[in-house]
């Protein structure tokens, strides 16, 4: 193993072990947001954190989770351009993605097939577009 492929793995190592509290920080903010919709601030924290780990991911190698963040991301945009409100039902299909990045992250750092996708990710948010 090079060099390189140690300091990727052990940042890989590092990533995963934190992913944890990445996911307890992204349900913490969509709670903040959900509590109050109309809140810039609130809404702008949760992409953030959406967004962090579409960079983070990639370079961490845990491609999956950059797919997965990227696809929540776009629809996060629907937010931000006022094409979409938050409401109980995209908020639940919000958490469900959350929940699937959550397995990502889990199959991940167990070393288990991970059978989820940005396509099943982005299946979760074409329901509530409809």
């Amino acid at each position: 193993m090079t060099d390189d492929q140690k300091l990727l793995q052990e940042r890989r190592q590092a990533y995963l072990s934190e992913s944890r509290e990445k996911i307890e920080n992204l349900h913490a903010l969509l709670t903040v947001w959900a509590d109050a919709p109309d809140d810039a601030q609130a809404f702008q924290a949760f992409q953030l954190a959406v967004h962090s780990l579409v960079g983070s991911g990639v370079s961490s190698g845990v491609p999956r989770i950059s797919e997965a963040a990227k696809v929540y991301e776009n629809f996060l945009n629907w937010f931000k351009s006022n094409k979409l409100n938050l409401n109980p039902p995209r908020l639940g299909v919000m958490l469900e993605a959350i929940k699937e990045m959550e397995s990502i992250f889990a199959g991940e750092r167990d070393g288990l097939p991970v059978e989820v996708s940005s396509c099943r990710v982005l299946s979760i948010f074409q329901r509530s577009t409809e």
